[in-house]
C-alpha cells in the first residue's frame, strides 16, 4: 500500500487525492494546504491527516508527493520530496521556467526516485488513440501538426493568479500551451527551431493571453500551435498531417454547456464509434446530462439524461438555468429548445420545453440581453449546404409571443459562427 501526501487542496490537488483515496493499491495519509481550512475538509474526505507545513509533509513517512500547488512552488517542493526518498507527481510545467524544471529533474537522477508531470492529455482516449494510429504507420511518416487550445476565461480572470508573473512564471503559453508542447513533441520527437508569439490581446494582465508557436524538428517536420484564454468557445483540435493520411483528437463534438444555480452542466455531444476513422457514419450521438455541482466537487454526477440524443446546437446560461437551443442528431436538425435547471436542494434536474424554434435549426448560436433570447445564423439541411441567415428573438419573461424575426446582419449567411452580447449603457 502506497502512503500518498499532498501538497495543494486546490481543484487539481483534489483530484489526485480522489484518485489515489479510490485505487486499492494506495492511501491519501497526509494533506497540506497554506489555505487550512481546505486541507482540512480534503483531508476528512480521504481519511488523512493534516500537515502544520510542507516541510512536515515532506520529511514524513510517505511514498509519493503529488506536488498540485501554484507554479511558483511546483519545482522547490518537488526537489525537497525527491532529495526526501519520496516518488513525486508534479503539475505541470513543473517549473516557472527551464532552470527551476531542471533543478527537479536533477533531484530526481540523485535520488533515484520516479518524478513524473501531470501531462494528464496523453492519457485521453482520443489522444491515446491517435498516438497509436500515428506510431504504427497507419498515416505513413508524419509531416505536420496543427493544434488549437484555449477557452475565454471568466469575470475576475486577469486578477487570478496564473496571471501573477511572479506566481504563475507566465501566461497562456505555460497554462495549456504546455499541453500542446508536451503532445507534440510526444509525436515528432525534440524540436532544433522554434519561433513564436506571445501575445496580450484582451486581458488586462501582464502575461499573455494568446500563445502562438512554430516548432521545426532537425528533419523538418513542423508543428504549429496556438494556445488561447479569448477562444470564447472552449476548443481542444490536435490534427496530425502523415503522407498517407490524416488524424484529428478533439474534445466532445457539439457539446451543449453552461452553468445553472452554480453548477456546471454538459449535455448531449457527439463521438466517434472508431476514433482511426473520422466519418459522419461512425458518429454517436449522446443524451447524457452530466453535473458538476460546485467548485469543491471532484466527480461528476451522470445518472441525468436528455429527452432524446442532441448536438450541434447552441446553449446560453440565464445564471438560473441553461438553455439548449436547436441541434441535431440522426433524424436530423431540431426546433426543439429545453431549459435545464439545477436544485441544488434535491440535486435533481428540471427539463421544460420552451417555444420551438420557427425552423429546425443546427449550427447556430445564441446569446441573452437581459431576458431577450438571440438566435443568430445557423444550418437547416442536414448535411453542408442550407446555411442560413436567421436572426431570431424569444422574450424569457413573454414566453406566449414566441420567437421573433429580426433585421439580419449584413453580410453572407453564416453557421458555427460566435455570438456575443455587449452591453452599452441604456442603448438597446
Amino acid at each position: 500500500m502506497y502512503k500518498v501526501g499532498i501538497v495543494g487542496a486546490g481543484r487539481m490537488g483534489r483530484r489526485r487525492a480522489a484518485t489515489a483515496h479510490a485505487h486499492p493499491a494506495s492511501a491519501v495519509a497526509l494533506i497540506y494546504d497554506e489555505h487550512a481550512p481546505a486541507a482540512t475538509e480534503l483531508a476528512a474526505e480521504c481519511g488523512a491527516a493534516v500537515a502544520a507545513s510542507r516541510e512536515e509533509l515532506v520529511a514524513a513517512d510517505l511514498d509519493i508527493a503529488v506536488v498540485a500547488t501554484t507554479h511558483d512552488a511546483l519545482a522547490p517542493i518537488s526537489t525537497a520530496a525527491l532529495l526526501a526518498g519520496k516518488h513525486v507527481l508534479c503539475e505541470k510545467p513543473l517549473g516557472r521556467n527551464p532552470q527551476e524544471a531542471r533543478q527537479a529533474v536533477a533531484a530526481a537522477e540523485r535520488s533515484g526516485r520516479v518524478l513524473k508531470v501531470g501531462y494528464n492529455h496523453r492519457y485521453h482516449p482520443a489522444v491515446q488513440k491517435l498516438h497509436e494510429v500515428c506510431t504504427a504507420g497507419e498515416i505513413g511518416p508524419l509531416l505536420s501538426i496543427r493544434a488549437r487550445y484555449g477557452h475565454g476565461g471568466r469575470p475576475g480572470y486577469d486578477r487570478e493568479w496564473r496571471t501573477n508573473p511572479e506566481k504563475a512564471g507566465g501566461g497562456e503559453l505555460l497554462d495549456q500551451g504546455a499541453h500542446l508542447i508536451d503532445l507534440a513533441k510526444w509525436l515528432l520527437g525534440d524540436f532544433a527551431e522554434v519561433t513564436g508569439y506571445a501575445e496580450t490581446h484582451f486581458w488586462d494582465s501582464p502575461v499573455e493571453d494568446n500563445a502562438y508557436g512554430l516548432f521545426r524538428t532537425a528533419t523538418g517536420q513542423i508543428a504549429s500551435l496556438h494556445a488561447s484564454w479569448t477562444q470564447w468557445k472552449n476548443l481542444f483540435s490536435f490534427e496530425v498531417f502523415g503522407r498517407d493520411g490524416y488524424a484529428c483528437a478533439e474534445g466532445l463534438g457539439g457539446a451543449f454547456a453552461g452553468v445553472s444555480n452554480g453548477a456546471l452542466i454538459v449535455a448531449g455531444g457527439v463521438s466517434f464509434s472508431d476514433a482511426s476513422e473520422l466519418k459522419s457514419e461512425n458518429k454517436v450521438w449522446h443524451d447524457s446530462i452530466y453535473i458538476l455541482p460546485d467548485e469543491s466537487q471532484t466527480s461528476w454526477l451522470t445518472r441525468f439524461k436528455l429527452d432524446q440524443p442532441l448536438a450541434y446546437g447552441a446553449s446560453v446560461s440565464t445564471g438560473e438555468s441553461l438553455i439548449l437551443i436547436g441541434g441535431n442528431n440522426t433524424q436530423g436538425n431540431k426546433d426543439s429548445v429545453t431549459q435545464l435547471t439545477w436544485n441544488s436542494e434535491s440535486h435533481t434536474i428540471i427539463q421544460e420545453s420552451l417555444p420551438s424554434l420557427l425552423q429546425p435549426l443546427s449550427q447556430t448560436d445564441a446569446s441573452i440581453i437581459g431576458s431577450t433570447l438571440y438566435v443568430a445564423g445557423g444550418q437547416t439541411a442536414d448535411r453542408d449546404a442550407g446555411m442560413e441567415k436567421v436572426f431570431w428573438s424569444l422574450d424569457l419573461d413573454k414566453l406566449e409571443s414566441g420567437w421573433k424575426i429580426l433585421e439580419p446582419w449584413q453580410g453572407p449567411a453564416r453557421r458555427n459562427a460566435i455570438l456575443i452580447s455587449q452591453n452599452i449603457g441604456d442603448y438597446k
